[in-house]
C-alpha cells in the first residue's frame, strides 16, 4: 500500500547519447517514505517535483519517458516506459506489486 514520503532526490538528465551513457537511470524521482522504505521513478521525461517537496498517494511525480539507458525499438526511436522500484529499510528491492494496487497478488517470476 502506499505510504506517504519526501522526494529526496529529484535530477533530470538530457534526452542525448551522452546522457544516456553517464546516467542509466535517466531523469528520475526517489521518494523516501515514513516508514523508511524508497521508491524510485525511473527513465522520465520530465519531472513534476521538487527536492524536498512532501508528496501525496495519487500525485504526478514526473512522465514517463526514455531518458538514460532504455532499449530502442526497430526503427531507432527509444521506448518509453517507467521503471518502478520499491527498496526496503535495508536498501534490499521489493516486489512493487503491493504498491501498485491494494492486495495485488505477486508478479510471477
Amino acid at each position: 500500500a502506499w505510504r506517504p514520503g519526501v522526494i529526496v532526490a529529484a535530477k533530470p538528465w538530457p534526452v542525448t547519447p551522452e546522457g544516456r551513457a553517464k546516467q542509466p537511470n535517466g531523469t528520475y524521482a526517489k521518494i523516501l517514505h515514513e516508514d523508511g522504505f524508497v521508491s524510485f521513478y525511473l527513465h522520465l521525461s520530465s519531472l513534476a517535483v521538487d527536492r524536498g517537496e512532501r508528496v501525496a498517494m495519487g500525485q504526478i511525480v514526473g512522465r514517463s519517458g526514455a531518458t538514460g539507458r532504455v532499449q530502442v525499438h526497430a526503427d531507432g526511436t527509444p521506448a518509453a516506459h517507467l521503471h518502478f522500484e520499491v527498496h526496503d529499510v535495508e536498501n534490499v528491492p521489493v516486489d512493487p506489486a503491493s504498491w501498485v494496487a491494494p492486495d495485488a497478488a505477486p508478479i510471477p517470476a
